[in-house]
């Protein structure tokens, strides 16, 4: 028997110094995909538009981080969410 509850996309954002974005997907309790990456200080939005399409695929909302760099990427999501 498999997972019930929702999906969800958890990202944390980086963008400067050796920290790496990371996102971890997960179907209820079950983690189902998980990604990391270093992303220079300019590519908050082009990481934002690669959480965007993974939780796009995996019909998943999103979980981030809102405070400092990661109030800026929710503002992107917003406009993602808007455009299609």
């Amino acid at each position: 028997m498999g997972p019930s509850c929702v999906k969800r996309v958890g990202f944390d954002v980086a963008d400067s110094g050796n920290d790496k974005c990371a996102t971890v997907a997960s179907h209820g309790f079950l983690a189902t995909h998980v990604d990391e990456w270093k992303a220079r200080e300019d590519e908050l939005l082009k990481s934002a538009g690669r959480v965007h399409a993974i939780a796009r695929q995996l019909g998943a909302s999103i979980d981030y981080d809102s405070i400092g760099v990661g109030a800026f990427a929710g503002a992107h999501f917003q406009a993602l969410n808007r455009s299609g």
